[in-house]
């Protein structure tokens, strides 16, 4: 029996920079309202900053991918992926830019039977695939894909 494995998502520096950025300005300009506009208005800034913070920490944290025994767990924040491994039909890198959980644009697109599916980024790509191979007994690996025969 296989044990679970987990894997973090890798991250870009991009976009680790994007998010700090992110943040920063959010901190400036909620300094900057609540220093210069008197009143309640001031709390539109503080109001700001924290919307920018909990989006943040209920999509981004925790954020990894969990090999179980019937599944592959995909967390994101609040959010979470279960995909059976049966209904796994292909497995393909890609560099899609759509919203998924992943913080790289290196990433997998998991193809799931009747659905998208997800994309994810995981750290430790090559690993990855071999320990997912090892749950779906039907699917093959070609090259850094895994597909049906």
């Amino acid at each position: 029996m296989l044990e679970e494995v987990r894997f973090a998502s890798k991250v870009d520096t991009w976009l680790a920079v994007v998010l700090c950025a992110a943040l920063a300005l959010s901190l400036t300009s909620a300094v900057f309202v609540w220093w210069f506009v008197p009143g309640w208005s001031r709390w539109t800034g503080v109001g700001g900053l924290g919307f920018v913070v909990l989006l943040c920490v209920t999509v981004l944290f925790p954020l990894y991918y969990a090999l179980e025994k019937d599944l592959l767990l995909v967390r994101s924040g609040v959010l979470r992926y279960r995909i059976p491994y049966r209904e796994i039909t292909k497995v393909e890198p890609t560099n899609n830019p759509l919203s998924s959980p992943a913080l790289s644009l290196d990433r997998l697109h998991i193809h799931v039977e009747g659905r998208f599916g997800v994309m994810i980024s995981p750290l430790e790509r090559e690993r990855f695939l071999t320990e997912l191979l090892a749950r779906c007994p039907h699917l093959r690996r070609e090259g850094d894909r895994l597909v049906r025969p």
